[in-house]
């Protein structure tokens, strides 16, 4: 399944580019990102892509190497021992009911940057 990675960047970013990402150990408290958490889960819920938003986090918590960097943000640098985390608690808190994909058995998910049109156009959403 292809996925943009634009669309991906950009409901991650409400979390890894949230104020918190600013203060001194940022991945101290993961609590301290439940509000942006629950803005991404609501904007993805309002744009009707919420599925698509937790397949990809799935996918990115089972498989992060080499995956993970064009999403962990520009204010803070997640590392990977610090991103998988905080997508770990994302999830766990959006979807409590939905249990994660264990390694290997993820989703098979190609982020693949494209325009709005050509999304539009491969996956019939807006």
């Amino acid at each position: 399944m292809k996925i943009n990675s634009r669309l991906i960047e950009r409901y991650l970013s409400i979390v890894t580019e949230s104020r918190m990402s600013m203060m001194p150990n940022p991945a101290r408290d993961l609590t301290a990102y439940d509000g942006p958490i629950d803005a991404m889960g609501e904007a993805a819920a309002a744009e009707n892509n919420e599925d698509i938003l937790r397949l990809s986090i799935d996918a990115l918590i089972a498989l992060p190497e080499g995956r993970l960097s064009q999403f962990a943000g520009d204010t803070y640098r997640w590392p990977n021992e610090e991103f998988v985390p905080l997508l770990t608690h994302a999830y766990e808190r959006l979807w409590p009911d939905e249990p994660l994909s264990p390694p290997g058995a993820e989703p098979e998910i190609e982020f693949i940057p494209m325009t709005r049109q050509e999304w539009t156009a491969y996956s019939g959403r807006d």
